[in-house]
């Protein structure tokens, strides 16, 4: 009986297609150590999947660490551009579906096993799992997992799905059809790549619940002003790249945003008696809109410096 179970648990494997995770990092010491552990502890057959790291310049103890590890490693110089660490990875992976999570993540032990099962049908070449968030230790992170900056769900099922590169699977076939990631950008690379697959390609992509991965969110004021206006950086490029308005509308469109997110200021009270209403406490009642209306003011800044920022302003650039 054991021997018959040992050649069913055999042919089962055969069935699992082969995996390469990649995951760029830089200066990640602090939570690669933890990201690592979990994703060899996984569900999912170990000799199906490889774990490959790209470094990006870090010049902590983020490498040292990584070689503890077996995993394979690999080094992008050019730039700090996560996008050119996951080209890389991508130059050297195996597997028919690339799997892609963030280094400051830790991956749920079935993680894996549930990214992969939907690509039993083969219409399926994109799926996108849950990013959770992890214990908040401050107010800052507090307001990250009380925004669902990350979560996936909506996001995937929108017209033009947002596909966050924290927590997703490729086909690897897709990418011999669009190409690699588009290097031009720095922040929202993932979003154009999802766009590229609805344009060129006819499969499907799905969102499996059940693939989660817990992510350790900015810890401080700063991290946070970085976040936004590098976000509103991203959102500028894929703008100058997908608008079909002269620049200068995108431009003038911008500052009124901008303008009406200042107004908003005023009806402040309003959403945090709301979140106290939710049960939240009056500190962070008082913290999160204020956090909210500041990340969205430098977002939107992000977005207009960059428009501007060309030297062809009143033409369409792509």
């Amino acid at each position: 009986m054991c021997a018959n179970m040992n050649l069913s648990e055999k042919k089962d494997k055969g069935n699992f297609p082969f995996v390469s995770i990649i995951i760029p990092v830089f200066n990640s010491e602090k939570i690669i150590r933890r990201c690592l552990e979990s994703l060899l502890r996984q569900t999912y057959p170990t000799e199906k999947y490889e774990i490959i790291i790209v470094d990006n310049g870090s010049y902590d103890n983020s490498v040292k660490i990584i070689k503890e590890f077996p995993i394979k490693l690999f080094f992008e110089k050019r730039a700090h551009n996560s996008y050119m660490a996951r080209n890389c990875g991508l130059r050297h992976a195996k597997g028919e579906i690339i799997a892609f999570i963030d280094a400051d993540c830790i991956a749920r032990k079935d993680w894996l096993q549930n990214l992969i099962e939907p690509f039993k049908d083969v219409n399926v070449g994109v799926v996108a799992g849950e990013v959770l968030n992890y214990k908040p230790m401050n107010l800052i992170q507090g307001f990250y997992a009380f925004s669902d900056f990350l979560r996936q769900e909506t996001k995937v099922q929108k017209k033009v799905p947002a596909i966050g590169t924290a927590n997703v699977a490729f086909r690897k076939v897709i990418f011999n059809i669009v190409g690699q990631f588009d290097e031009n950008f720095r922040w929202g690379g993932d979003n154009d790549f999802g766009v590229r697959i609805q344009k060129e390609t006819n499969y499907l992509i799905r969102f499996a619940k059940r693939a989660k991965v817990y992510h350790f969110h900015r810890i401080s004021l700063k991290e946070l002003i970085r976040h936004a206006y590098t976000y509103g950086l991203g959102k500028g490029r894929f703008l100058i790249k997908y608008s079909n308005n002269k620049r200068i509308k995108d431009i003038i469109e911008g500052f009124c945003t901008f303008f009406r997110l200042l107004a908003g200021i005023f009806i402040l009270p309003l959403y945090s008696y709301k979140i106290l209403k939710s049960g939240k406490s009056i500190t962070e009642s008082l913290a999160y809109p204020i956090f909210d209306k500041f990340f969205c003011i430098v977002d939107q800044i992000g977005k207009i410096i960059f428009l501007i920022s060309k030297d062809d302003v009143f033409l369409r650039n792509n």
